[in-house]
Parts: structure tokens; C-alpha cells; sequence
């Protein structure tokens, strides 16, 4: 017959295994999450290295058309103010909100739902 302590000893083992087994999973998960914000970071710098360089092209390629010095940059000027414009009267917005979250949590999470 087992004896009580044993049984008991056995139970906590078992407990113990487990509960590593989750701390795993968390720092698994964790750095998971952690690898893909960082991702997410740096696609978003070379993103606006690119909108950067391409600002500075079409002002000069306005400016090239246009045949004055300071056109192009005012005309890219008032694309990104009215692009502001845009964004500032949509930030209420539940839809735009909800596909902001949607992609995110596919980005970040893999896909899964809450």
C-alpha cells in the first residue's frame, strides 16, 4: 500500500512539472510577441525612410514641372496636411479602429481572435 507522503510527494512533482511547462509556454509566447513588435518597428522605419525619399522626389519633380523652386514642396506639404486632415476626422472611426486591431492582432498574435 502507498503511503500518504509518497502520494502527496508525487502530486507536488506533478504540480512542479506543470507549472514550468507554463512558465515555458509564456516566455515562448512572450518572445514571440517581442520578436514580431520589433519587426513590426522596423518595417514601419524603413516604411517612412521610403515615404521620406519619395516626398523629397515628387517635390522635386513638381517643382521640375511647375519651374519654380518652392512648388513642389508646398504642393507635397498640403497632401500630407490634408492627409492629417483625413486622419484626424476618421479617429473616431470604428471601423478604421477595428481594422487597425484586426491587423495588428493578426500581425502580432498570429491570427488569433478575441
Amino acid at each position: 500500500m502507498l503511503n500518504i507522503s509518497e502520494i502527496i510527494q508525487t502530486v507536488r512533482q506533478l504540480i512542479d512539472v506543470r507549472i514550468q511547462m507554463i512558465k515555458e509556454e509564456i516566455n515562448q509566447q512572450l518572445a514571440t510577441v517581442l520578436a514580431r513588435v520589433f519587426l513590426l518597428f522596423f518595417i514601419g522605419l524603413v516604411i517612412l525612410l521610403i515615404m521620406i525619399f519619395a516626398s523629397f522626389t515628387l517635390a522635386y519633380l513638381i517643382s521640375e514641372w511647375a519651374r519654380t523652386p518652392y512648388m513642389g514642396f508646398l504642393v507635397v506639404s498640403l497632401l500630407y496636411v490634408l492627409l492629417l486632415i483625413g486622419l484626424y476626422l476618421m479617429r473616431n472611426s470604428k471601423k478604421l479602429i477595428g481594422a487597425f486591431h484586426f491587423i495588428l492582432n493578426q500581425f502580432l498574435f498570429g491570427g488569433k481572435n478575441d
